[in-house]
């Protein structure tokens, strides 16, 4: 059994920026009265708060209460909002999320809006990201860290906060299996918090590190970044440091099947204090004490060990090794006879086994393709509903062998016509993806018709009436004549222009003649000189020139949809537009807009959304728009371009 030390740190951002300039208007939500003395008693519950977050997580949620209070009573609106960010991550902390969420939610306006702090959004974005990590969801985890990260270069690009989102990243890149690029994130968090001072977030680092090390089955390397940590964390007295690291020494030692040798790292971990983070003081050595009891063979204590923290897990909503741990119970109630225990933490572990890839790796960079289900996964899942029959055949008939034979025989027979089953389904799903692509084709060769007939033949047409009517107009330059033929001229020319733009916008020949990132940003430059109001920023991550041109053009139309339907119903006067292409061939792009929003439960079915999200999913891909009511839009889709080859 390969063994995965998944024991990872999460800070958050807390230190305060100096006030810089920023283009951007804001608008206040409570009346202002309030003074440097209210600011500054503020600022000091927030900062108290910070360090006792994973201490005492009780009187930090009351040191956050604190601050919202005084900064409504005296109209402080950027308290507000990072208060209630710090709330957010305290209540998820706590297991409450449901309540984390909504303090989200209720923060993000006036962290939107901050003046006075202006690392209120990035400092909620991280913490909404922190949160997000520790229910198991990487890929909001993910993106929120994006968000944080991608405003502190565009604002602060020397701040050293910036560090603490590197190695947030490089968590979330450790856990959807992207060691290298989680080594290169941890690489430049280490550099900043060297350059920086910053001791905890080193420590961070050295975490991460060892974790992929340790994944990559370089133990020497896993070992020296552990002891780098433990040290460094006894030195700055940062117990949930140390807690990590003891936890990770103990599950290399595991790896190892040093078991043994494992249990005193756990004991430690655990006996530092209970007041820190579940996740570093229970959980992660909980799960992986248990397990190293099992090996050990020491059934009762191993089962009440998992069993306890299985419980915290649930209460909290921290996921950790669950699947491992009914994993383990399984193996363990089977080695003492008890089966009907064995099958029910078997049927647990299926279920968060299924749980895992479909919520926490479904939208993943590295498991997109499980939307669409593989043959080998098809055998899999039938595989393991063999070995669930099985078991239920050694509990019930277990002195009837004939029986048993001819059941296992009939259940081998199901499951191959479930395999052959879900293999047609997946073969009628991508043919009708095929149909749906060569629709769209055949629907962009039309237009390239269309357009090459509105621009030679009927522009033809109307530029020669145009110069026989010069030609007229010369002949006869006096009398009435005169003015009508002017009209006509005037009309004529803004009917050629309609014409052209028309031909322009059914295929735009930008796209043949140069890259998708050059006809985007000529796009956007055509709206600004069109006296729009919109000022778009484009953003772009990764190589998009050797896309193929009809899926460049695909995403140009998306793109297009997307900024028409924010000059026509936002009423914006900024938008971002990213569009990224990872190493493994995925399509991301987000467009987020400050305008007026709208409730996107009643307007969800929008003929422009409707447009848009039809052709992502006639490209295989995903599609999801998120806004409120005087909160702005924020769309996202993915698309996978290997599957498009």
């Amino acid at each position: 059994m390969k063994w995965k030390c998944l024991s990872c740190f999460l800070p958050v951002l807390f230190l305060f920026i100096v006030p810089q300039g920023r283009a951007q208007e804001h608008h206040r939500f409570v009346y202002p009265y309030f003074t440097k003395d209210d600011t500054a008693r503020i600022r000091s519950f927030i900062r108290t708060g910070i360090n006792l977050l994973y201490i005492n997580t009780d009187s930090a949620i009351v040191l956050f209460t604190k601050a919202e209070e005084l900064s409504r009573l005296t109209g402080f609106s950027d308290g507000i909002g990072y208060a209630l960010a710090f709330k957010g991550v305290a209540t998820t902390d706590r297991g409450y999320y449901d309540s984390g969420m909504a303090y989200y939610k209720e923060a993000f306006p006036y962290c939107v809006q901050a003046r006075y702090i202006p690392n209120a959004l990035p400092s909620l974005y991280i913490n909404m990201g922190v949160s997000f990590f520790h229910a198991g969801d990487y890929t909001k985890a993910n993106d929120y860290y994006y968000r944080a990260l991608r405003y502190l270069q565009q604002y602060f690009p020397n701040n050293e906060n910036i560090a603490v989102v590197y190695n947030n990243l490089a968590t979330v890149q450790k856990e959807l299996g992207m060691y290298q690029q989680s080594l290169s994130y941890s690489d430049e968090a280490e550099k900043r918090s060297v350059r920086a001072n910053m001791n905890i977030i080193l420590g961070a680092t050295w975490i991460n590190k060892g974790t992929v090390y340790s994944l990559l089955q370089k133990e020497d390397s896993a070992a020296h970044y552990f002891s780098k940590a433990l040290e460094l964390g006894k030195k700055v007295k940062y117990i949930e440091l140390q807690q990590a690291a003891l936890t990770c020494m103990g599950d290399l030692l595991l790896q190892e099947k040093k078991y043994a040798e494992a249990l005193p790292y756990y004991n430690k971990a655990m006996a530092l204090s209970v007041h820190t983070s579940p996740f570093h003081a229970s959980i992660m050595p909980g799960y992986s004490m248990g397990i190293a009891l099992y090996y050990l063979k020491q059934y009762p204590e191993a089962e009440r060990r998992l069993l306890a923290t299985l419980a915290q897990s649930s209460k909290t909503g921290i996921l950790g090794r669950k699947q491992e741990a009914h994993a383990t119970l399984a193996r363990l109630y089977e080695a003492t006879g008890r089966y009907k225990d064995a099958l029910q933490q078997q049927k647990f572990y299926v279920e968060s086994r299924d749980s895992y890839f479909t919520i926490e790796k479904l939208r993943s960079v590295k498991e997109i393709e499980a939307k669409y289900l593989t043959a080998q996964k098809d055998k899999e899942i039938a595989e393991r509903g063999l070995t669930i029959a099985q078991q239920q055949q050694r509990l019930e008939r277990k002195n009837l062998l004939v029986g048993a034979l001819v059941a296992g025989i009939v259940v081998v027979m199901l499951s191959l016509l479930f395999f052959y089953k879900n293999r047609k389904k997946i073969n009628n799903r991508d043919r009708e993806i095929e149909r749906l692509k060569a629709v769209m084709t055949g629907e962009e060769k039309e237009r390239g018709r269309l357009s090459r007939e509105l621009h030679d033949g009927i522009g033809g047409m109307l530029t020669g009436i145009k110069m026989n009517l010069k030609m007229l107009q010369k002949r006869h330059e006096q009398g009435p004549i005169t003015e009508g033929l002017e009209e006509i001229m005037v009309m004529l020319q803004g009917m050629g222009d309609e014409i052209h733009k028309t031909a322009h916008n059914l295929m735009p020949d930008i796209l043949l003649k140069h890259t998708l990132e050059d006809a985007l940003r000529l796009y956007c430059e055509h709206l600004d000189a069109t006296g729009h109001k919109l000022k778009v920023d484009l953003y772009f991550y990764g190589s998009l020139e050797h896309l193929d041109t009809s899926l460049s053009l695909q995403i140009y139309r998306i793109i297009q949809e997307l900024l028409q339907n924010v000059v026509k119903h936002a009423d914006a006067s900024h938008a971002d537009v990213q569009v990224r292409i990872t190493d493994e061939g995925l399509i991301c792009v987000s467009a987020e807009d400050n305008g007026v929003g709208f409730d996107a439960r009643k307007s969800y079915t929008g003929l422009g959304v409707q447009n848009i999200r039809a052709r992502v999913q006639a490209l295989g891909g995903y599609f999801t728009i998120e806004s409120a009511a005087g909160r702005g839009t924020t769309a996202y889709m993915e698309i996978d371009g290997r599957k498009l080859k």
